[in-house]
């Protein structure tokens, strides 16, 4: 179903918001020892400042939510549910490193988790691109690449733990 009415267009920005805002609070509850955490690890140079996180992400979930609602906007989503489950998929993945990394403490879970999702960035892209939603994947691509830097900081922290004997 598109959007045709202002109204239809106002609920289907105001749910993909929410959607896409409940996940981000999910990761946040995850995240609630982060501080401690990130400030103990043997991090490598490029690892960015803390501060930069809360500011990113929330630009970052603001993008998702914009393609998300475009993408559910301009299209019949029901014909396109490969689209609509990547959307889903890589929401909870997102949310799921933040419970591994940070409250579970387990970095190698941590570290397939960002690879999965990274995979599954990519694959959303790629269908969004040549499935004709250009402007939603342009919005993700800001995504993709913060993700893809996570990756390498995450397997770059896994790398640097020492070895237990």
């Amino acid at each position: 179903m598109t959007a045709d009415s202002p109204w239809a267009q106002v609920k289907i920005y105001s749910s993909s918001f929410l959607f896409v805002f409940s996940f981000a609070a999910i990761a946040s509850v995850g995240s609630a020892k982060a501080p401690e955490i990130y400030s103990s690890l043997s991090l490598p140079s490029w690892a960015p400042n803390p501060s930069l996180f809360g500011p990113v992400w929330a630009c970052l979930y603001f993008s998702i939510a914009i393609a998300l609602g475009t993408f559910i906007g301009r299209s019949n989503w029901r014909m396109h549910p490969l689209i609509a489950s990547l959307f889903v998929g890589q929401l909870f993945l997102n949310a799921a490193w933040s419970w591994f990394f940070f409250f579970a403490e387990n970095v190698l879970l941590a570290l397939w988790d960002i690879t999965i999702l990274n995979l599954l960035v990519f694959l959303l892209l790629l269908l969004l691109f040549t499935r004709g939603f250009r402007f939603c994947a342009f919005l993700m691509v800001p995504y993709f690449c913060w993700i893809f830097f996570a990756l390498l900081l995450t397997h770059s922290i896994w790398l640097n733990i020492p070895a237990v004997l």
